[in-house]
């Protein structure tokens, strides 16, 4: 039976019938007056709705007479967010509310009159996601039904774990987390796994921005920026040069992005310079001057870090905070030592990480706020902590789950060595071999993911993974020979592969999780393409970019190739080798061009920047 406010057990007929009676009692006995609403008189009526069941997220269109904006739907019990109604009043759609039953749908007025569905809703097994357009940082709702009870579940977005929950007595859970910085992607997939039991996988669709072309006012901000989708393996082929860009002083430092606003450092003998510059090539932003030439940069939560032989600076990164005319002044600077030569920064947690590249080198944290630690003015820091090795070969690799990884050399000895958030050893690797390490990089999170590192003997090249979560000793894997007289590049990753350049500017690509055998060969390659400096290949929207010298190119100007990251384009032969899908020609004008060490390549906004010595090349559609 239906209940009403009315009476204990009176009938959805009788309901009305009394709810209308007290109307028409109102009406002859009091005049109505103006305050009194279309809603306080509506008396909502179920005559059906569609479908008859759903799990969580369901959209169900509720059909009937009477319905008004204001009134409550629930679903057994449990009241559904923001339903709409139609302007008769005829019709509401409203979406199956985290933790509903199955039961009756009843739509009420507050503290009024109700009228409950003849059949119940059934909530069947499924899973919602509050949003499907998310940024970095942004607060996700994830919400599920008919689960088994009790039951340990895991999520992951887009490949990386973002922990868990348990189901209720009921089967349910509603959960939020928070997203973190995986990248942009259009077609990303939030997996919900069970853990303790067997149940089906679900894998819901959502897409990740990112801050290109505004900076956001704050994580809730949303909006779908198409130029973010701009790169695949079709338009990739439109790219041409529009600009280039060369800087007062020779480019020294890796060019990195935020907020529509580009950032790289130059240098030469006792001066640096820092140049900020909108995305597109607008120039006028901004400028710092150092003493010593920029090594490598950082920017995160509108600060800009940087470092030369000897400082660790920060900068605001909007160019407003310590600047007048477009020059700006560090908020803080800390003193690295004389001896450091650092590697580019890296910020986590809210540290700033700087590592040298000296021996002894040491590895350091600074607070990213400028406040602990910090004293003066102008502001000096001092680290949180620091830790001494024989060598490092590169800045850690930093995982959101409170993990570091470093490539550690000492006498006779190459390795992966695990800190934790205060820079404590928590495992490490076998010794590794070779004579140096390239990395590391790190692709998904400690547990669950992988740490790739370039290996180098003096005379063979080879890529190492490294089951992050254990350090190695559990499915690692190794390259095959990747051939090339000099140096590897330092690896890079996707969702599914592994990519590493040799010498020779040959690309290859392999599958993250391995070939089931202790040595993989690659699933594709690329011919040699050119010595390609040790670039690092850069992998966004399913193209892969490599850089290399393209010796076979009249003018002697460097090459951007892209492939298609799954090796499905332009590829043939077993073993499989890949031509690349589009080659672009990287040069300033009038002059010979190098996409090489320091500068590297940069995605940002659907724009790909080739960077060399002798500036930047911007190319856009």
């Amino acid at each position: 039976m239906r209940r009403s406010w009315h009476g204990r057990f009176a009938t959805g007929r009788q309901m009305r019938r009394w709810a209308l009676s007290a109307i028409v009692a109102l009406t002859v006995f009091i005049p109505a007056p103006a305050a009194i609403s279309a809603t306080a008189a509506a008396v909502p009526a179920i005559t059906g709705f569609n479908p008859s069941s759903g799990p969580v997220g369901t959209q169900v269109t509720i059909t009937g007479s009477g319905f008004a904006p204001g009134q409550i739907v629930t679903f057994n019990g449990v009241a559904a967010g923001k339903p709409t109604f139609n302007q008769a009043g005829t019709r509401i759609v409203a979406e199956v509310p985290p933790l509903a039953t199955s039961g009756p749908i009843r739509v009420a007025q507050p503290g009024g009159p109700f009228d409950d569905s003849d059949a119940p809703f059934t909530v069947t097994f499924g899973a919602d996601l509050a949003k499907t357009r998310i940024y970095p940082g942004q607060k996700l709702t994830i919400a599920g039904s008919a689960y088994p009870p009790f039951v340990d579940l895991t999520f992951s977005a887009g490949g990386t774990p973002l922990g868990g929950t348990a189901t209720d007595a009921n089967g349910n859970f509603k959960v939020v987390r928070t997203v973190p910085d995986i990248g942009p992607g259009k077609t990303l997939k939030f997996i919900i796994d069970c853990e303790t039991v067997t149940c089906a996988q679900l894998a819901l669709p959502f897409s990740m921005f990112t801050d290109w072309p505004q900076t956001r006012l704050d994580p809730e901000q949303d909006a779908s920026n198409s130029a973010e989708w701009l790169l695949d393996t079709t338009s990739v082929t439109t790219l041409h040069r529009q600009y280039d860009q060369t800087a007062a002083l020779a480019t020294s430092a890796a060019m990195v992005e935020q907020g529509g606003r580009l950032f790289y450092g130059g240098g030469g003998n006792n001066t640096g310079q820092i140049y900020s510059i909108k995305v597109g090539g607008k120039t006028g932003s901004w400028i710092a001057t150092t003493t010593r030439p920029v090594t490598g940069l950082a920017v995160s939560g509108g600060v800009l870090y940087a470092v030369t032989w000897n400082t660790l600076l920060a900068f605001d990164a909007r160019g407003i905070t310590n600047c007048t005319l477009g020059q700006c002044d560090p908020l803080w600077t800390a003193d690295l030592g004389t001896s450091t030569f650092p590697y580019p920064p890296v910020v986590w947690l809210g540290r700033v990480l700087v590592t040298g590249s000296g021996n002894p080198a040491t590895l350091a944290a600074y607070d990213a706020a400028g406040t602990t630690n910090c004293s003066g003015s102008p502001k000096v820091c001092t680290p949180l902590w620091s830790h001494a090795y024989t060598a490092l070969y590169g800045p850690p690799a930093a995982s959101s789950d409170g993990r570091l990884f470093l490539a550690e050399g000492e006498v006779g000895a190459n390795r992966i060595i695990v800190l934790d958030e205060y820079g404590g050893a928590v495992t490490q690797s076998a010794n590794l071999g070779g004579t140096r390490l390239f990395g590391p990089t790190l692709a998904g999170n400690a547990v669950g993911g992988t740490v790739l590192v370039s290996r180098w003997d003096g005379s063979t090249a080879t890529l190492v993974a490294l089951d992050a979560s254990t350090a190695g000793s559990i499915g690692s894997w190794t390259s095959s020979t990747l051939g090339g007289a000099d140096v590897p590049s330092v690896p890079a990753a996707s969702a599914k592969r592994a990519f590493v350049a040799n010498s020779s500017g040959r690309l290859d690509a392999f599958k993250l999780a391995g070939c089931g055998t202790a040595t993989c060969a690659p699933v594709w390659t690329s011919k040699a393409l050119g010595a390609g400096n040790a670039v690092p290949p850069i992998v966004a929207g399913g193209v892969v970019f490599h850089a290399a010298d393209a010796a076979a190119d009249s003018r002697n100007f460097d090459q951007i190739y892209a492939f298609d990251e799954q090796g499905q384009t332009n590829c043939a032969g077993t073993p499989k080798v890949c031509q690349p899908v589009a080659t672009i020609s990287r040069g300033i004008t009038n002059q010979d061009g190098s996409v090489g060490n320091p500068g590297g390549m940069l995605e940002a906004g659907g724009i790909v920047y080739g960077v060399g010595g002798d500036g930047w090349t911007a190319f856009v559609r």
